[in-house]
């Protein structure tokens, strides 16, 4: 999307493919049919997918990954070096959109998974956007690894920063770079999870499976983050090691 005169409204922006369906007891599903049995050759799946917005009002999420659809790696890049930033008031996925349904049908997802990595590129963004967070990995879909990094050239005060996914794993690593650090909330290392009254579970979900890894170069003293900084996640688990490091600048 490179229009930033005339700014068409957009709604969900999906990098991958569309894969309605899921898993239960091994069999595969149409997901707007339950009763549909159908082969795993029938499901969407996509090598790798690449998304750039650079223009244009977006009144949903972004997803560098599908919906319901598997795929090996994604690359997401919001605006560009020069002048360019769409307006975005829905939440940033690196990875997938998979359906939190199905999860609890089966305990794991299968849907809007990514077996490589997830890169988002935050370069720029309008200044009005009224979007608060963004994951380096899913939605309901997990993701092997994740590099999330926010450039200086952003203008925009950001709520809260995951390295993880929001009710999805990441089954290797996360890193997170912050090159600019207007943030009135939190930075995460990990994922979000759930709370155990959604899950059953307190930390069933959002976990990450190797390390985390957080790097804020606060370069500028307009340079901030307001809330705290975690290497961990919010309510889910990280089962390696977890990193911070600030470098000041000069």
């Amino acid at each position: 999307i490179n229009d930033v005169t005339v700014r068409p409204e957009i709604g969900t922006i999906f990098g991958g493919s569309n894969g309605m369906y899921y898993y239960n007891n091994g069999n595969v599903y149409d997901f707007t049919d339950h009763s549909k049995l159908v082969g795993p050759g029938d499901r969407a799946l996509c090598d790798s997918a690449e998304v750039r917005v650079y223009g244009g009002s977006i009144t949903g999420n972004i997803y560098g990954g599908g919906l319901a659809g598997n795929g090996s790696d994604t690359y997401l890049e919001i605006g560009d070096n020069t002048d360019k930033a769409p307006l975005v008031d829905g939440t940033i996925f690196g990875a997938g959109c998979g359906n939190f349904d199905a999860i609890n049908d089966c305990g794991v997802s299968h849907l809007g998974n990514i077996s490589g990595l997830s890169i988002t590129d935050v370069r720029r963004l309008d200044p009005s956007s009224k979007s608060n967070e963004i994951y380096g990995g899913g939605h309901a879909g997990d993701v092997h690894n994740t590099q999330l990094t926010i450039y200086s050239s952003v203008q925009k005060k950001f709520n809260t920063i995951y390295g993880g996914g929001n009710m999805a794993q990441v089954t290797g690593n996360t890193f997170v770079n912050i090159h600019h650090g207007n943030i009135i909330g939190n930075v995460f290392g990990g994922g979000k999870g759930l709370t155990s009254s959604e899950s059953g579970t307190e930390t069933s979900y959002g976990k990450v499976t190797g390390n985390t890894h957080v790097l804020f170069f606060n370069t500028t003293k307009n340079n901030n983050i307001i809330g705290n900084i975690y290497g961990g996640g919010a309510l889910g688990d990280v089962k390696g090691d977890t990193e911070v490091i600030i470098k000041a600048g000069s």
